[in-house]
C-alpha cells in the first residue's frame, strides 16, 4: 500500500470502515467484531461506490466482495494504519 487511505466509517453491524485504493483496485474493510481488516484486490471504483450506497453493506460484502474477489488478511487489532 502505498497511498495513505481515506478511512470511511460504515453504518453497519458487519463492517466499521472502509478504504479504497484507486491506483491498485484494492478494497480495504475493517470488521466491526474484531477490529480486522481485510484487503481486497481487483475490485472495480464503482462496486466500492455501491457498497457504500448499500442498504445493507453486511449484504453487499457477502453477496458482491466475498469470494469473488481475493481477500486476504491485512492486519489484526485496530492499529492499522489508514
Amino acid at each position: 500500500m502505498s497511498t495513505k487511505l481515506n478511512r470511511i466509517p460504515i453504518d453497519s453491524s458487519m463492517i466499521e470502515a472502509a478504504a479504497y485504493d484507486k491506483n491498485s483496485k484494492t478494497l480495504y474493510l475493517q470488521f466491526l467484531n474484531t477490529g480486522k481488516v481485510f484487503a481486497y484486490k481487483g475490485v472495480p471504483e464503482d462496486t466500492f461506490q455501491e457498497l457504500l450506497d448499500a442498504d445493507s453493506v453486511g449484504r453487499f460484502v457477502r453477496s458482491e466482495i466475498k469470494g469473488l474477489y481475493s481477500g486476504y488478511q491485512v492486519r489484526s487489532g485496530r492499529d492499522f494504519r489508514w
